[in-house]
């Protein structure tokens, strides 16, 4: 039987769930299962599978003509959630896909005047329409903007399956076309994807999202974007641009992405209650240690690292070895140690009597902090994961600079290096963090 995280816990009330898909150019690739449509024509797989005549926007037909007419004219009443997305890698062939033609056609009759309100040559209306047939990028962003659109307005539709569908392709395609920033940005295209990415951004901010309703894809993409938001909000030291109520946090804790996700959940949290302008409630800081406490005592056994502190021929270790069994276990209490970091450094500001002996308070402090920021440190260096590296680097650009030991920040910063090189991940914010704590001699 699942355990359940909240057993203990008091519940809160009914929070507003709002879902934003943030940091869409924040360097951090997301991993998707795109799936391309067979090229067949006129009978497409999903027809041929429903057993229902294939017709095609593109089509002379009356039929054709009539069904994209219908299509227009009666929002997504005509379209059938078919589970089958088409991968915008080839835009023409995408685009005859009645599902795609009709968010593409949204865009262009209701959405892309919007950008245009100075200008006359209407560049959103006219040529970004005409670049998007040729450019995977420019369609999987409209795509993207245009579902989310059909979604906060209440029009029914499988719209948030293909919004984080397409969102994911936009972020994927901008992961490689930014490899040579200079010539994506001065092409044209790139910054109007950006333009159109960043509408997706504020309108999903406020979009009513049930994460239970959505496809196993969907709800894949959204763990994937929150992980991504934190680890922004880590490096910038700023909060999340998604609420996160409690009764996001999984309460039946089954398996161990269900522990994973729950610790997620309760970071973002964190974050959202320590990086504000508001942090002034200590109920909430005790409330939230709490439930990191519960979750860090019912975990299973999986989660715990295998440690040794062995040295190496003549060689110390700075860290001990800390090797989990999967990289999920590795990030999860890297998630936990973070966030009690956190929180640790928010509940000085809201003590109601002085600390009698200030040097003693904070040399229990700084002890406290170096030590859950060297086990975040060990469980990355000790991992051979990019998956593990690439989530570590949010927790580290955040806890590393309170390693008191040099030789702990010197390994860290090759790590990061190392796997920054290896990733193409943007790491130079970080190592720079970390450089000058150790110019520094690890003083705080």
């Amino acid at each position: 039987m699942p355990r359940r995280f909240d057993s203990h816990l008091t519940n809160v009330g009914d929070v507003g769930y709002d879902v934003s898909k943030r940091a869409i150019l924040d360097n951090f690739k997301l991993v998707t299962n795109s799936v391309k449509g067979d090229g067949v024509h006129p009978e497409c797989t999903s027809c041929l599978r429903s057993n229902r005549s294939c017709q095609w926007p593109t089509d002379s037909s009356d039929a054709a003509s009539n069904q994209t007419n219908r299509a227009n004219n009666d929002a997504a009443s005509q379209l059938r959630p078919i589970p089958e997305l088409i991968s915008t890698s080839d835009p023409e062939l995408a685009l005859r896909d009645p599902r795609v033609f009709y968010l593409f056609r949204h865009y262009k009759d209701n959405l892309a005047s919007w950008y245009d309100l100075n200008d006359h040559h209407r560049h959103f209306t006219d040529i970004v329409p005409v670049k998007a047939r040729y450019s995977p990028l420019l369609l999987s962003a409209i795509l993207a903007f245009s579902a989310i659109s059909l979604l906060s307005s209440s029009i029914s539709g499988p719209w948030a399956d293909q919004a984080n569908f397409y969102l994911l392709e936009s972020v994927e395609i901008l992961l490689e076309v930014t490899r040579n920033i200079e010539a994506a940005v001065s092409d044209g295209e790139v910054l109007a994807a950006i333009c159109l990415l960043r509408s997706y951004e504020i309108i999903s901010a406020s979009t009513s999202i049930n994460l239970d309703s959505l496809s196993s894809l969907a709800r894949a993409s959204f763990w994937n974007i929150l992980r991504e938001n934190i680890t922004v909000a880590l490096i910038e030291r700023q909060k999340l641009m998604v609420e996160l109520p409690d009764e996001l946090v999984p309460k039946d804790l089954d398996s161990d992405d269900d522990y994973a996700n729950a610790i997620t959940i309760l970071l973002g949290q964190v974050i959202n209650q320590c990086f504000g302008e508001d942090t002034s409630s200590v109920d909430r800081l005790l409330y939230l240690e709490n439930r990191l406490e519960v979750w860090k005592a019912s975990i299973p056994h999986s989660f715990t690292p295998i440690v040794n502190h062995d040295s190496v021929g003549h060689y110390q270790r700075p860290f001990p070895f800390m090797g989990t069994l999967h990289g999920w276990h590795a990030a999860s209490i890297q998630y936990y140690q973070t966030a009690m970091i956190i929180l640790a450094l928010a509940r000085p500001k809201f003590q109601t009597n002085k600390t009698t002996d200030n040097m003693r308070y904070v040399t229990e402090l700084t002890r406290n902090l170096e030590n859950r920021s060297s086990e975040i440190c060990a469980l990355a260096l000790s991992s051979e994961s990019q998956a593990v590296w690439v989530n570590s680097f949010g927790p580290i650009a955040f806890c590393g600079s309170w390693l008191r030991d040099v030789r702990k920040l010197r390994v860290t910063i090759r790590g990061v290096e190392h796997w920054g090189s290896r990733t193409g991940w943007p790491t130079s914010k970080i190592i720079k963090c970390l450089r000058e704590t150790s110019a520094d001699d690890g003083s705080h």
